[in-house]
């Protein structure tokens, strides 16, 4: 294995997470099911019933780490979906990135049935978008903290590495190649596509930034930005005032009478 190629690998490679006693008990109480996926086994789970809000998780996260959003969604009348992504948490793999991710959710969509509303935090939020424009059709979207580009992450980590100045620049051709020709944009992936959107993310998150977020919300119609000051990069996924926002913009999916949308193959951009 070359330099690039270590290199490209330690990048793919998701840190090891401890399951805390409150997520794996949240776990037990789940319908499990493991969905078979490219030589992997992807865990996934369901609470509740009513109409089907899918979770998506973060980088070094797992589907639990939802603990606070999965009980109160269930308590108001939703079914709730989650998975842990390739090598994260129960489910298996060596790497990971945003588009396997986003293979792994469209696999386990057509396992458990078509959602109507999609949650994605950090870099699952991008995720989401790369499945949502592959096809796969929702009637609402919320994303904490997300990962709105991927492209700073990958030149960042690429400039840290002590590559070389070619060397760099092959990894980011890498990298290109795996998004199938872009670093990957939520703003340009849902381009066109009417969606309506809730943004939520603290204006000091350390890990991603703000402005991107902003940016997003300000070029969409249909987007409602909501910062969370102190909120911070994973604490936002308990906090009360994104419970509350979350709550306030799913509630009309509750009382809706029209079935969830389905999974369509086709691209839209």
């Amino acid at each position: 294995m070359d330099e690039i190629e270590s290199i490209w690998r330690t990048f793919l490679t998701p840190p090891a997470t401890r399951e805390m006693q409150r997520e794996a008990d949240l776990a037990q109480s789940a319908r499990q099911m493991t969905v078979a996926h490219e030589e992997m086994q992807i865990q996934a789970y369901s609470w509740g019933s009513g109409p089907r809000v899918m979770l998506v998780h973060g980088w070094g996260s797992r589907a639990t780490h939802y603990f606070a959003l999965i009980p109160m969604l269930v308590e108001m009348g939703f079914e709730v979906v989650a998975f842990d992504a390739p090598a994260h948490g129960r489910s298996t793999g060596d790497i990971c990135s945003a588009p396997a991710i986003s293979r792994a959710l469209v696999a386990v969509v057509n396992s458990s049935g078509p959602v109507d509303a999609i949650v994605g935090h950090s870099l699952g939020g991008l995720s989401a978008s790369m499945a949502i424009f592959r096809g796969m059709l929702v009637r609402r979207a919320v994303f904490l903290a997300p990962c709105c580009d991927i492209a700073p992450s990958v030149i960042d980590f690429a400039s840290r590495s002590g590559m070389s100045a070619e060397g760099q620049a092959e990894f980011v051709r890498i990298f290109r190649t795996e998004f199938d020709g872009q670093l990957g944009s939520i703003g340009d992936l849902l381009a066109g596509k009417s969606l309506p959107m809730l943004l939520l993310h603290d204006p000091d998150d350390p890990d991603t930034p703000f402005h991107l977020t902003e940016s997003l919300g300000k070029s969409r119609p249909d987007a409602v930005l909501q910062p969370l000051a102190g909120a911070g990069h994973r604490g936002i996924m308990r906090h009360k005032s994104m419970l509350a926002a979350v709550g306030d913009f799913l509630r009309p999916l509750r009382d809706e009478s029209n079935p969830p949308h389905a999974f369509g193959e086709e691209k839209g951009g």
